[in-house]
């Protein structure tokens, strides 16, 4: 396999199959269909609750026409079930594929991937810091279905699973970055910057002190994750599509969510 053939990617999140289609897509949920312009594919999460049978199948179709698919669970996976039992679900259904497949579903759960000598794929959900402001280690519970939904998720897990993410990338992305001839692509669900990277509208008034928008995005700018080496960070989750550069760093989304505003899920990304 040859840096050349790896560096193009199509990279998609926030399908939501089997809940209300998108305004803008009316297939029916399963039924959605992902065209193959690239070799590899990347899912960004929330592309389905793997408590419905339906999902597994349909990543076997995918895989059919990929020679790699890379899955980053997000935070609509677990609904219905645990955080744990969900990641053991999709590893589990990953084994029994690809010991009789062509094609190769890798499940991200702070996992490193060498797609060739010179490009490797991390990835994890990167739950997003509880912590709102920058001066306070007090949690905020933000209003979202995601401890109500995910058994055993209390905000306290939340913030262990957010540390643990992070501690794994600010390690893991210094250590290759030390092997200049390296890029790397990084590929979480929750965003790791603040501002581009969700509708303006949802903005606070000022960001001055603010270290996360919790349950959605941290700003990890000033860690030591935020490297020139990583070539191309890409998310999901904040159903916004973007495409720009923040300090060397590609920052990408290219997300379905619920309106597709902006959506392509043939779109291939080149690294």
């Amino acid at each position: 396999m040859s840096a050349s053939t790896a560096s193009s990617i199509q990279i998609i999140s926030d399908l939501h199959l089997g809940e209300s289609p998108s305004d803008s897509d009316t297939c029916t949920p399963f039924d959605y269909i992902v065209p193959a312009n690239a070799e590899y594919l990347a899912l960004l999460g929330d592309v389905a609750r793997t408590t419905d049978p339906r999902l597994f199948p349909w990543l076997a179709g995918v895989l059919d026409k990929f020679k790699a698919v890379f899955y980053v669970m997000g935070n609509h996976e677990p609904y219905g079930t645990a955080v744990d039992s969900a990641l053991r679900t999709l590893e589990s259904f990953a084994d029994s594929l690809n010991a009789n497949s062509s094609g190769h579903l890798v499940i991200l759960n702070r996992t490193q991937y060498d797609v060739s000598d010179s490009l490797t794929i991390l990835g994890c959900t990167l739950w997003s810091d509880l912590r709102h402001s920058s001066g306070s280690d007090g949690l905020t519970t933000p209003p979202i279905q995601d401890f109500t939904s995910v058994s055993s998720l209390t905000p306290a897990v939340y913030q262990s699973l957010h540390f643990a993410d992070l501690a794994w990338l600010n390690s893991t992305v210094p250590s290759l970055a030390a092997n200049t001839a390296r890029r790397i692509i990084v590929l979480t669900h929750h965003a790791p910057l603040l501002l581009g990277t969700s509708d303006p509208a949802y903005y606070p008034s000022t960001f001055d002190g603010v270290r996360s928008l919790p349950g959605y995005a941290t700003d990890l700018s000033q860690q030591p994750c935020w490297h020139p080496a990583v070539a191309l960070w890409a998310f999901g989750h904040t159903h916004w599509c973007c495409d720009f550069v923040r300090d060397g760093v590609r920052v990408y989304a290219n997300q379905r969510g619920r309106r597709g505003v902006g959506f392509d899920a043939g779109r291939v990304v080149e690294v």
